[in-house]
This record gives C-alpha cells, structure tokens and sequence, in this order.
C-alpha cells in the first residue's frame, strides 16, 4: 500500500512539473508573439512621425522618430532573445531584422532629403512605395510568427493532455 502510495505521488508530481515546464513554454510563445507586435509598432510609430515631419516640417516629430529607432534596437534584441535557440524563431528574428532595418533606411533618406530642403524628392521617394512594401513584408513575416507560434502552443497543449490522461490512468489503475 505505501509503494502504491509513493508510485501515486511520484507520478502526480511528474506530470505537475511537466505541467509547469509546459507552461513556461506556452508563456515564451506568447511573449515572443507580444514582443514581434512590439517590433511593429515601434516601425508605425516611426513611420508616422517620418510622415508627419515629411508634411509638415516640425522638427518635434524628430525627437518621436529618433526615440523610436533609439527603441528599435532593443526591441529586436529582446525579441532575439526571447527566440532562443528555436531555429524557426530565429529566422523570423533575422527577417524582421532585416526588414524592419530596410524600412528605417529608407525613413532616414527622406528624412534627410527633407532636411536637406529637397520635400519634392522625399515624398517622390515616399510615393514609389517601397516603404509601403516592406510595412507590408514586416506584417507577412508577423503572420508567420503568429501561425508558427500558434502551432507551437498547440503541440505544447496536446502534450500536456496526454501527460494528464497518463497522470489519469496510473491513478486509476492503482
């Protein structure tokens, strides 16, 4: 009876653990998923105090777009390490990388330009859509982060239940 008692609890304890190993996992999915969010909303926020100074000329919307790229760097890098060493994660990290980097080039060209007193060739620069066409590729690359997360809590959740009806049936059958 008392090893049927300590086999009873020894299991209860394993699939608690593996419960809370999986949780941990479930919670880094969702933090990476937020963080990927993070990314592009600091490019937006970007975005619309580049335009705004492109429109208007108001020099305060600089200090908005230059505190944004200041974020920027610390939000891929806290994003690249919530990846970790998952390979699918770290791909989508580099793209965004790059992406996000690309989009912050060509903000800066504009935003020189229109320094320079050169606003025709700015909003020329703007119109072409390039900027347009990353903002586009950056939220691609969200949606794969998203659908890639979203695989990876479900595999997650069906191998807690089968850790649960494991858990179940040991006990039952003791």
């Amino acid at each position: 009876a008392i090893v049927l008692l300590l086999v009873l609890n020894f299991s209860t304890f394993l699939v608690v653990q593996h419960t809370a190993e999986i949780n941990q996992q479930v919670d880094q999915a969702w933090q990476f998923r937020r963080s990927a969010r993070q990314v592009l909303l600091n490019v937006q926020q970007a975005e619309t105090a580049q335009r705004g100074y492109l429109l208007t000329g108001q020099t305060t919307l600089l200090r908005t777009y230059e505190d944004a790229r200041t974020d920027h760097v610390r939000l891929i890098d806290e994003l690249a390490a919530l990846a970790g060493d998952d390979t699918g994660s770290m791909v989508s990290v580099g793209s965004l990388r790059r992406l996000s980097s690309d989009k912050y080039a060509e903000m800066n060209r504009t935003l020189d330009m229109r320094r320079q007193g050169r606003n025709a060739d700015a909003v020329t620069v703007v119109s072409l859509g390039r900027g347009m066409r990353l903002m586009e590729a950056i939220n691609d690359e969200l949606g794969r982060i998203d659908r890639q997360q979203g695989l990876r809590v479900n595999r997650l959740n069906v191998d807690a239940d089968r850790s649960a009806i494991l858990a179940i049936s040991v006990n039952a059958a003791a």
